[in-house]
Formats: C-alpha cells, structure tokens, sequence
C-alpha cells in the first residue's frame, strides 16, 4: 500500500468516524428531546399543529389537489365508522406530526454539524475519490491560485461531503460508492 492510498483511506475513516459521532450525538440529542417533553408534555402544542394541518388540508384539497394529496399521505389517517362508509371523519395524527418534526429538525441539525466538519477538516469528497481512482486533481487551466472554477469545486466537494456526513454512515457511504462508480465510468469511456 503506497502512501496515497494509505492516506485516502485515513481520511475516508475519519468522515466515517465523524459520520458516526453525528449520528450519535443526534440520537442523544433525541433521547433528551424525548425525555423533556415527558417531564413537561406538551399535548396541546402538537395537537394545535395537527388541527392546523388538518385545516390547511381541507383548504389544499380545493386550491391544490397535488398537495392535499402529498399532506394527506403524510399526515392524515382515515377513521371509518362502522354504520356507513360515507361518514368518514380525517384526523391529524399529533404523534406522527411531532414524530416527523423532530426527525426534520435533527437531520438539519445533522447536515449543518456535518458541513461544518467537512470545512474544518478539509474534507473534500471528490477530491478523496478522485485519488482513490488515482485520476488527476482537477487544476485550473491557469496557474492563478484564485481560480474561482477550483474555488466553487472545492467548496461544493466539502458541501457534499459534509451533507453525507450529516445523513450518516451509511448514505456517505452510498454516496462514495456511486461516485466511484461514476468515476470508473468515466475512465472506462475515455480508455
């Protein structure tokens, strides 16, 4: 194993590590979440959100079919009675609300810890990959250090690695996996 490789793969390990302690540090964040709204519920916050719902999805089903649909589909269970299918009653479901809520808002939270790494460590996805598959670093067609094509280039490998970061272990490595791929590709064509 050569020195590039063996540096490729270290820092492949930290984004998977960094990755994991992401994951991590948001399951606790959701157990604690989880474990002050128990000390000190608040039911009548998520219901007041699931009754807004259900309000905005009986205006949408006049206004924007394609959207009352999509809410509907998310959000809303069907109660049917048992003396006649046409008395149909659409509720809200607050524990679904809350539950989509808080998953929302810590994958956010994730993505916003994981591109904050990302730029911290320096870890830029496509050049990682570009060197796993020992295909040149892109350079600029001038020796201009401030070539604003290699700036965007790298600002957008450390956002995209930072975003696998944020997701977890297990889309980062979806995403690395595909890139290869992609990259393999692009080698097989050009010969």
């Amino acid at each position: 194993m050569d020195t590039s490789t063996s540096l490729i793969t270290q820092w492949l390990g930290i984004a998977f590590i960094c990755a994991l302690l992401i994951e991590r540090i948001l399951q606790m964040l959701k157990a604690l979440l989880n474990y002050l709204e128990a000390r000190k519920p608040k039911p009548d916050y998520w219901n007041l959100r699931a009754v807004n719902l259900t309000q905005s999805y009986l205006n949408a089903q006049q206004s924007a079919p394609d959207f009352a649909e999509l809410l509907g589909r998310r959000y809303l269970l069907t109660e049917q009675r048992e003396d006649s299918p046409e008395n149909q009653h659409l509720m809200v479901d607050a524990n679904r609300v809350r539950q989509l809520a808080t998953r929302g808002r810590l994958k956010v939270l994730g993505i916003i810890l994981g591109v904050t790494l990302a730029f911290i460590l320096d870890l830029n996805l496509f050049d990682l990959v570009s060197k796993a598959q020992d295909m040149p670093s892109f350079t600029c067609p001038t020796d201009n250090p401030d070539c604003t094509i290699k700036i965007i280039r790298d600002a957008l490998g450390k956002l995209v690695m930072g975003i696998g970061l944020g997701l977890g272990a297990t889309p980062l490595h979806e995403m690395i996996a595909r890139l290869e791929r992609a990259y393999n590709t692009v080698k097989t064509i050009k010969g």
